[in-house]
């Protein structure tokens, strides 16, 4: 989503949040959450699972690859252009994990002084690659953890990331423990 999306999401949520209890919104709960060194702190196992794991789900929605194109003014697109004269690059999924596992691994810079270090953590700073890798690992981590919760607890949240920032909206019965959920979130 967009920032601009922001009101009609946080309206649109407390009204479905809402549409079941004869308290209406009073008891909603609005926060914020930061995804603090979103970049370097991620851990590198996680951002090779989770572009594994995003590589096979695509693969067996029979997507085989990405279309790059040269041209900023186009989006990348699941197929091949049927038009000849279109520039840009066929990437299947095996060499796209190949080259995003390399950056991952290969990340190095070059100090003031001359000396050159490896970066060990986190996602590649710098890398045109690294906002893709952090936008589909905070994703595949956010699909692990919604999949490991209780159904009945799906019933009393909306969430929402723009980029590193999370948007998390509560409203649940008193026999709900929304603390231990959002300890568990955190």
């Amino acid at each position: 989503p967009k920032c601009p999306d922001i009101p009609e999401f946080l309206y649109k949520s407390v009204q479905q949040l809402a549409e079941h209890d004869t308290q209406g919104t009073r008891n909603v709960h609005i926060r914020t959450y930061d995804i603090e060194g979103c970049f370097p702190n991620m851990p590198k196992e996680a951002i090779t699972w989770a572009m594994r794991d995003l590589a096979n789900h695509f693969k067996h929605q029979g997507y085989k690859g990405v279309w790059v194109p040269n041209a900023n003014s186009q989006g990348c697109q699941w197929t091949e252009p049927r038009r000849k004269n279109v520039h840009g690059k066929w990437i299947e999924w095996d060499v796209m994990l190949e080259v995003l596992e390399f950056a991952l691994q290969n990340a190095f810079v070059r100090m003031p002084d001359g000396r050159i270090l490896q970066q060990v953590k986190g996602i590649p700073m710098g890398d045109p690659l690294s906002p893709g890798m952090t936008i589909g690992t905070c994703a595949w981590m956010e699909r692990e953890w919604m999949n490991g919760l209780h159904p009945n607890s799906q019933k009393y949240f909306r969430a929402a990331r723009y980029m590193d920032v999370i948007l998390m909206i509560t409203r649940g019965p008193q026999a709900w423990d929304e603390e231990a959920f959002l300890k568990d979130f955190t």
